[in-house]
């Protein structure tokens, strides 16, 4: 039985990790493969960005179109099996239809992730911007005919993480596999040797600002001079009030050893984003994934916008700060303020978010790739 991911980004060794291919190897699921679409989906990304982990090797497949998709497929045996990290789109549909007619077992990994923006804030967004409403209108016909489009993808599974996780691609015939999200899997293993780092710090959970890979084919006139600016004003202020020093949890795709460290000469931890946090005392964030290890550890929070970030990042800073009833702080003001308030826990808040966007109670207390092998074990 082969095992194919189909991924929309380059896959690097982190990935290799997060998607548990030793695991199934373990489990005597060795014949794997990577599909990588990302040449054809996200062609501006693909071409800009260079990742210095990529994952290589005849187990590797770039595929930049359909008809070099639908060439593999045909070389294929049967009984393969697809993990689809993408979202299908109207360029796939010709693929899905191929897995459909021929037979072959596909599903997704649908993650409740984290609070993301309202109707509110589109609709505050179009007001603002009137030619918004063509895009709109146009962006409408779009989604209509993917919505029709992806009628035809019937997942024969599902493996769904957290209690507001979903997937439009469930039918009374698909397996629903529930697990959790795939930072919950390193909690599980989490095993930590003991540091020096005694003293107490906070920790920034790094989003690589504008250098994030994600941000490659967007549109942002936000430079990294004013993003780095800014943000270290703020570390310095804030070590003041809380008479502790920062040190950044660098995010997975950031390089600072070949950039430079551009947070002031700051501790960039050489540990991984999980123990940095467990060490922590208190944890600052945008609204960053990783706040998942911050509530699984029970570490007080913060969370900060910029009046100058980019408009589409602001409404879920400040939904990720809702659900844990705080107002994220502009770091672009000097005399903000931070109150005791601030950095209480609330037990029913982080309790709440990991029902819902971590893992819910009573489903397996093992690793996501270990419940898609015991599925495979029954095919």
């Amino acid at each position: 039985m082969k095992v194919i991911y189909l991924v929309e980004s380059k896959f690097c060794k982190r990935d290799y990790d997060r998607f548990g291919i030793e695991i199934l190897c373990d489990r005597g699921y060795s014949d794997i493969e990577v599909w990588d679409l990302s040449a054809w989906f996200r062609p501006d990304y693909f071409n800009k960005y260079r990742p210095a982990d990529l994952i290589a090797g005849e187990n590797y497949k770039s595929i930049s179109s359909n008809k070099v998709a639908i060439g593999l497929l045909k070389l294929l045996p049967r009984d393969s099996i697809f993990v689809c990290i993408l979202k299908p789109s109207i360029k796939s549909m010709a693929f899905f239809s191929y897995l459909n007619k021929n037979n072959f077992t596909y599903g997704f990994l649908s993650f409740g992730y984290f609070p993301v923006r309202g109707n509110l804030y589109k609709i505050k967004k179009i007001l603002n911007d009137p030619l918004l409403i063509l895009k709109r209108l146009v962006n409408l016909i779009s989604v209509k005919m993917y919505t029709l489009a992806t009628l035809s993808i019937h997942a024969n599974f599902v493996i769904l993480g957290g209690g507001v996780a979903t997937s439009g691609h469930i039918n009374s015939k698909t397996v629903i596999l529930k697990g959790h999200t795939l930072d919950y899997d390193l909690f599980l293993s989490a095993d930590f040797t003991s540091t020096a780092r005694k003293k107490e710090n906070i920790v920034f959970l790094d989003d690589n600002g504008p250098n994030h890979p994600d941000d490659i084919d967007r549109n942002t006139a936000f430079t990294a001079e004013t993003y780095y600016r800014v943000l270290n004003n703020f570390f310095n202020s804030l070590e003041v009030k809380l008479g502790m020093e920062v040190i950044i949890a660098p995010h997975p795709r950031s390089d600072y050893k070949r950039t430079g460290n551009p947070f002031n000469g700051r501790i960039i931890s050489d540990l991984t984003t999980i123990q940095t946090i467990k060490e922590s005392s208190v944890v600052i964030s945008h609204g960053s994934t990783a706040t998942s290890f911050a509530v699984l550890y029970n570490k007080p929070m913060l969370f900060m916008l910029n009046r100058l970030y980019p408009s589409y990042s602001h409404e879920g800073i400040k939904n990720m700060a809702k659900v844990f009833h705080k107002e994220p702080i502009d770091i672009s003001v000097s005399d903000f303020i931070i109150q005791d308030s601030d950095l209480i826990i609330d037990s029913d808040a982080y309790n709440f978010y990991k029902e819902l966007y971590i893992k819910e109670s009573g489903t397996p207390e093992k690793k996501t790739w270990d419940i898609f092998a015991d599925y495979l074990d029954t095919i």
